[in-house]
């Protein structure tokens, strides 16, 4: 795996504002020749903890079903632990369906989407109070049947995946060469 992979990586866990206590040597990690798996430990923007468990060899489904078992099992993580699969494979993406897992394919990590002029720049996405406190605050975005009137972004939208957010996770951003702050609500 090359250094350009694991930078953006963790660039991409860093942009996410989750915290890695203990960062490997990105010297070690970039080893093409290392064929050994990788784990880090990370706590998400709810303080939640999560595992990155980064394979070097393609995994089949069957595989990453085992890895994600074991993780469960260990008596230091539990069945809610956080996992992110880093594949050099996107084959074992099919049928996985649990929302505290998510595959990064080495093929997005070979460049950093956000340094593209069409992306938005000082993006921020609401952790659980921040988003409680922006509604309270503007009651106006909650329509009567409880839906929200925000601008939308779909899960599958590049921005959306490259923050990991999920169905009702709010954003700000900035559009580029603009002062004007844009909040959008994530929908499937």
């Amino acid at each position: 795996m090359s250094k350009t992979v694991i930078q953006n990586l963790f660039k991409r866990i860093n942009n996410r504002k989750y915290k890695i206590p203990d960062i490997p040597e990105l010297k070690i990690m970039g080893d093409t020749n290392d064929t050994s798996d990788i784990e880090v430990l990370f706590f998400n923007r709810n303080g939640e903890e999560g595992i990155i468990k980064i394979f070097q060899e393609p995994k089949t489904q069957t595989e990453l079903n085992s890895e994600k078992k074991k993780l469960r099992l260990d008596e230091n993580y539990g069945n809610d632990i956080y996992i992110i699969f880093v594949l050099n494979k996107s084959s074992a993406r099919i049928g996985f369906d649990d929302e505290n897992i998510e595959i990064f394919e080495i093929n997005d990590l070979q460049y950093d989407i956000m340094e593209s002029s069409s992306m938005p720049t000082d993006v921020h996405i609401f952790n659980e109070k921040e988003r409680k406190k922006f509604l309270d605050k503007n009651p106006n975005y909650i329509n009567p049947n409880g839906s929200c009137n925000l601008q939308k972004i779909k899960e599958n939208d590049p921005l959306s995946k490259y923050y990991g957010m999920k169905k009702g996770d709010i954003c700000r951003y900035k559009k580029r060469n603009s002062i004007v702050s844009t909040y959008q609500i994530c929908v499937e």
